[in-house]
């Protein structure tokens, strides 16, 4: 999520290097509506009955979070664009001196909400998994209403993304959909990780072939598109960047930078880790929650710590079961794994 997130600021490298956390979420992830008219495959949430954040509690709520230091909010849901008040929300978020990230399907994008939406300060980004509906579908619904969000922001001119998530039954694929990205004038396309489903599995992830394939694509790009690498995809972005130099933001953001918060304004590391906590504030939980401490723990004597690329991949502990249930494991089947004793 972080992947528009350009961390300059020298206190903040400080901070990571002394408590490898920031003193105060820099991103929050806002689950403003679990509302949504689709039921689609790879979803993770759990079915509830429908919910919105109260608005006026939602306010209050980013004011504290922008007073303390917060700078990107990521609009979730649910179908974010189906908020009860997202016209309002829009306006309010319009006088803040924020970024703001929303990852929509285009169901409910209306041009009331184009209208108000801030195209110089936040980015807006549709889901869209396959360059035709049949590749769609093994993953995602509304293949139709995406590509039709897709004709209208290119016919209006407006700087917007595609959220593309790199599995192995749609990477042949990929470059197809960058075609389509071509087509319809897409300014980024931001692609992510496979997570755990509802059921706790992962339906089709990418294979060591997979990665070296994707990455090579992405290398010999030279189109007018801007590929970007979700944060916590870092074993992607490890072979795509090939450094060795030490990037504490590197990997997974949770409980480092960045944190969510539910409808009813519980805490959760991220909208991937179900952990969520009741604290009376942001800053109580960042500050106190066992959770958040044990992601920030590095195992020292297991797998991953011998792996060549150790110092820059915090993997997402959604990609793997036995990561979710227990945050000291580590990714034993991680497909680009090389010990160090490997090296020459």
């Amino acid at each position: 999520v972080a992947y528009l997130m350009k961390i300059i600021n020298r206190e903040y490298i400080q901070a990571m290097k002394t408590n490898s956390r920031l003193p105060f979420p820099y991103l929050v992830q806002l689950e403003i509506t679990n509302v949504c008219p689709f039921h689609c495959p790879q979803c993770y949430k759990e079915t509830t009955p429908n919910c919105h954040m109260n608005f006026e509690k939602l306010k209050d709520f980013v004011i504290q979070c922008y007073d303390n230091g917060t700078k990107l909010f990521v609009l979730n849901g649910g179908e974010p664009m189906l908020y009860y008040r997202i016209n309002e929300l829009l306006l309010f978020m319009n006088t803040l001196d924020i970024h703001m990230n929303c990852f929509t399907s285009g169901y409910g994008l209306t041009n009331d909400i184009i209208d108000l939406w801030n195209f110089d300060s936040h980015k807006l980004c549709l889901s869209l998994n396959g360059s035709t509906e049949e590749i769609n579908r093994l993953t995602r619904q509304g293949y139709d209403i995406t590509i039709t969000a897709m004709k209208k922001l290119s016919e209006l001119k407006k700087y917007y993304g595609i959220n593309w998530v790199a599995r192995h039954d749609n990477l042949t694929d990929f470059r197809n959909v960058l075609n389509l990205c071509e087509k319809y004038s897409v300014g980024f396309l931001f692609i992510t990780s496979e997570k755990l489903t509802g059921t706790g599995k992962l339906m089709s992830p990418l294979t060591k072939d997979d990665y070296i394939v994707l990455s090579k694509i992405i290398e010999n790009y030279s189109g007018n598109i801007e590929i970007i690498i979700e944060s916590c995809f870092s074993t992607l972005d490890i072979l795509l960047n090939k450094s060795n130099k030490f990037n504490y933001f590197m990997g997974c953001f949770a409980g480092k930078y960045g944190c969510h918060v539910d409808m009813n304004f519980s805490f959760s590391p991220c909208t991937h880790l179900a952990y969520y906590e009741k604290f009376s504030s942001l800053s109580d939980y960042w500050n106190n929650s066992i959770m958040l401490q044990q992601l920030n723990t590095d195992n020292k004597s297991d797998h991953c710590y011998y792996c060549q690329y150790h110092a820059n991949c915090n993997p997402c502990k959604a990609w793997d079961e036995r990561m979710y249930q227990n945050f000291s494991q580590d990714y034993i089947s991680c497909p680009i794994f090389i010990s160090n004793s490997e090296v020459k």
